[in-house]
């Protein structure tokens, strides 16, 4: 199955909650986000550990492809604090 790809290179406002939005009803296991590369701050701080996905970002100059591919780890997260 090819992964899931959304362009939100030219959304202004809730960029973030429509990429949790998408990954959460994800079928997939790799889902692809096309973005403004002056948002991947903001990604990467909100969603860079998004339970059960692992993400990569490729900066292509003003925008960004980021790459979100589902884990299958032991589930413990030694870095989630209570």
């Amino acid at each position: 199955m090819p992964p899931e790809e959304f362009d939100y290179n030219r959304v202004m406002c809730g960029t973030i909650p429509r990429m949790k939005a998408d990954l959460d009803a994800a079928r997939g296991d790799e889902i692809v986000f096309l973005v403004r590369t002056a948002m991947l701050a903001e990604i990467v701080s909100a969603l860079g550990v998004a339970d059960g996905w692992e993400m990569e970002v490729e900066e292509r100059g003003e925008a960004a492809r980021v790459v979100f591919r589902r884990t299958r780890g032991s589930g413990d997260d030694l870095l989630r604090l209570v």
